[in-house]
């Protein structure tokens, strides 16, 4: 029978580092849970962004994510953690429906399953078909088996990607039930064996755990570089690395990015350097792949991507001492209030990397105003080591 009330519920929620703070400040996050059954979130007042819209480019969720492997695995556990934060919200609307039922009862219900594959493909995580399972042990386990997960796109690497997906199927039932699980994905689009990946949630641990495969470094990169390619490339927009996701598209919704962009910056200031790290990186390698020479080309290229991936709306002001930059509608602080925190670490990167890669010199990027501190918009000051350098760049002088 299912052990948790809704007052146990809310306490492994609030245990979890930042569960309360994404649930109560940000509004994508507070949405998802009240997603209802078989409605669309269609109305626009309903919108966080009115021009880019709550989703953004898979593709550059998926850069974020594979250069913070890069440069710190454990991110992958950090990954699951967000994942079944996630999990707990989405599962709030179907709780009442399927309470005081075992665990074979409640995988087997058809409002569950029917709520969970509409709330995971409403925000693009994929598309799931979920079947109940007991093994030779006498252990029983919820079998997920998930089409065009996020991964599907990056193409045939030989190796597992799923960790976020992986979270919050976790999540989800746990929420439901309160019990310890034992979770790994079995096999992975990304592969090459399977079109679909299969995740395996069993019951019956004496603490919740994930069996994670940590992603080679050599795997990583070239996941990167298909993924550069293929923003950067202007033959065509929707050329993706891997493959498309023919059915539910290659956007998914901001909430996804936003919980896992805070949950890590505000773990430490280790991971907010790291977060701009990752951005710097990011940055050369696409102003190195666009061939842009010349810095206004360079930042009218950044401006041009940033709507195409739908990351935000930028306009520059240049002047011989400083370039500013000023962001609206920031896929990392839309929807966030009253966090004396500034979240658009990756972001500042992405620029950092990119000036630093157009002029060849080194540029320090601060970001001055963010949305989640109150501010109407995100901005961010770039100051040359060389003011001199940069006098000649504008001027000619």
């Amino acid at each position: 029978m299912v052990t948790s009330s809704e007052a146990q519920i809310n306490t492994l929620i609030d245990k979890e580092r930042g569960g309360k703070i994404l649930y109560e400040n940000f509004k994508s996050i507070f949405n998802i849970s009240k997603i209802k059954r078989g409605k669309e979130e269609s109305d626009e007042e309903k919108k966080i962004r009115l021009t880019l819209g709550d989703f953004v480019d898979l593709r550059f969720l998926l850069l974020h994510h594979l250069y913070l492997l890069y440069y710190y695995p454990l991110t992958a556990h950090e990954l699951c953690r967000v994942g079944k934060l996630l999990g707990f919200y989405l599962a709030k609307n179907i709780r009442e429906e399927v309470k005081d039922k075992s665990f074979e009862e409640l995988i087997k219900d058809r409002n569950f399953m029917e709520y969970n594959k509409e709330t995971l493909e409403h925000l693009k995580i994929g598309i799931p078909e979920i079947k109940f399972q007991k093994e030779e042990k006498g252990k029983e386990s919820a079998v997920y088996n998930v089409e065009e997960t996020p991964s599907l796109i990056l193409g045939k690497l030989n190796q597992k990607f799923c960790f976020l997906p992986l979270g919050i199927l976790t999540g989800y039932i746990k929420a439901l039930t309160g019990y310890f699980f034992n979770s790994k994905e079995e096999s992975c689009v990304c592969e090459g064996k399977n079109e679909s990946c299969v995740f395996s949630i069993t019951f019956g641990s004496e603490r919740d755990s994930f069996e994670i495969y940590t992603p080679k470094k050599d795997k990583i990169i070239l996941g990167i570089n298909s993924l550069v390619e293929s923003i950067v490339s202007s033959e065509n927009e929707e050329k993706m690395s891997g493959n498309s996701r023919e059915k539910i598209g290659n956007l998914i919704h901001i909430s996804i990015e936003q919980s896992i962009n805070y949950t890590l910056i505000s773990i430490s200031k280790g991971h907010l350097v790291l977060s701009k790290w990752s951005g710097r990186k990011l940055g050369e390698q696409i102003i190195e792949k666009s061939g842009k020479e010349n810095l206004i080309d360079a930042l009218d290229f950044l401006k041009d991507l940033f709507i195409k991936l739908k990351v935000g709306i930028f306009e520059t002001e240049l002047s011989p001492e400083n370039i500013r930059i000023k962001l609206k509608e920031s896929v990392y602080s839309s929807g966030v209030e009253n966090l004396d925190i500034k979240l658009c670490a990756f972001i500042a990167g992405i620029f950092q990397g990119s000036l630093n890669k157009v002029t060849n010199l080194k540029w320090v990027v601060r970001e001055i105003k963010c949305l989640a501190s109150g501010d109407d918009e995100c901005e961010f000051i770039c100051v040359t080591e060389n003011p001199e350098a940069l006098k000649h760049l504008l001027l000619g002088k």
